[in-house]
């Protein structure tokens, strides 16, 4: 009976698959669902001859080519343009087609790197520098935060230089914090002082 059940598995045809599943590796999340959908996403899977996960992928997959966007059609067709891109090159290049897309943090982001010549490359074509910003991106998105507090008035300058210094004052004190946890793990705990005993 297993041997059978075996080869009716795996003569069973399998379901279409969604676009880069065998890219590489998948990535987990975790979400929450109505029982209801649960169940149709089970069905799903059950009639396309798929795994759960290559359910939900299909699923996801047909849905972003119903999303209407105004740059290149449907979602799908922008998120096929704009994947494949590293870092801040991919919120760059989905901002450049659908600036909608982007958080009011990640707008924030854009707007101060597009007013800071010096964190372009060189030419007529105005790019940025994608390797340096990868490089000061915690230091470039604590800035902006600030920025957007002081209702982008305040004239940023220089920003290549301030973002290398705050790259390094960031360093110095996570070496702080480490050397000061160190520090406390070696010092010897005090010793627990005794209940003094009430005289009789």
């Amino acid at each position: 009976m297993k041997k059978d059940a075996t080869m009716k598995q795996a003569g069973r045809k399998r379901g279409p698959k969604a676009a880069g599943e065998e890219a590489g590796p998948l990535e987990q999340l975790t979400v929450r669902l109505d029982p209801k959908y649960r169940f149709g996403i089970n069905m799903m899977a059950r009639a396309n001859h798929q795994s759960l996960a290559e359910a939900v992928q299909w699923a996801v997959k047909t849905a972003l080519h119903t999303v209407k966007v105004n740059s290149c059609g449907t979602l799908g067709t922008l998120v096929d343009r704009v994947w494949g891109k590293l870092g801040f090159e991919l919120l760059w290049r989905t901002w450049e087609l659908e600036p909608n897309l982007l958080t009011l943090e990640e707008r924030s982001i854009v707007r101060l790197v597009k007013q800071s010549d010096d964190l372009f490359l060189p030419g007529a074509r105005r790019q940025p520098d994608f390797a340096f910003i990868d490089a000061h991106y915690d230091a470039l998105k604590a800035l902006s935060t600030l920025w957007m507090d002081m209702g982008y008035t305040h004239e940023m300058r220089d920003l290549r230089t301030q973002l290398v210094q705050m790259k390094k004052s960031f360093k110095n004190t996570a070496e702080d914090a480490v050397q000061a946890t160190r520090a406390t793990k070696l010092l010897p705990k005090p010793a627990k002082s005794r209940p003094k005993r009430s005289a009789k």
